[in-house]
């Protein structure tokens, strides 16, 4: 696994850098992808997937720091400051994110969505999961 550390009291945001270091098991897709973009959304809520697309975006291909201010990301995302935290939480209990002391680590590789999740996902989504497992098993 890709990680993306964001420094954070949920107040202030600093990328600090990308790591990739931490593997995850099973079947995995990059945060700009259009899966997390369709399966994910219905699980996080669309607030928290354009938060973490955003942050994604900003950090990933920096290379080097860069600050976000919760304020600024909320305007940048077109989401109340209160909406902003929340997906930010969000991005955390649903292991999108960690946090690490006064650190918020993001995932940049994201986990295939677990099959206890899936089951809650209309048809539609549930066919595009089957398809992007089937592309990653012919690209591997």
């Amino acid at each position: 696994m890709e990680n993306v550390h964001v420094q954070t009291s949920f107040n202030d945001i600093h990328v600090v850098r990308v790591d990739r270091s931490l593997p995850e098991p099973g079947y995995t897709f990059a945060g700009d992808s259009r899966y997390v973009e369709v399966v994910y959304v219905g699980v996080l809520g669309p607030s928290a997937t354009v938060i973490y697309r955003h942050l994604y975006w900003t950090a990933h291909p920096a290379g080097s720091p860069v600050e976000i201010d919760v304020a600024e990301l909320a305007r940048a995302t077109g989401v109340k400051t209160a909406i902003a935290r929340r997906s930010i939480r969000r991005l955390v209990d649903f292991r999108f994110a960690q946090m690490h002391g006064h650190e918020l680590v993001l995932r940049s590789r994201i986990p295939a969505v677990s099959e206890r999740l899936l089951c809650r996902l209309s048809p539609p989504v549930v066919a595009f999961h089957h398809a992007s497992i089937r592309e990653i098993g012919r690209a591997s």
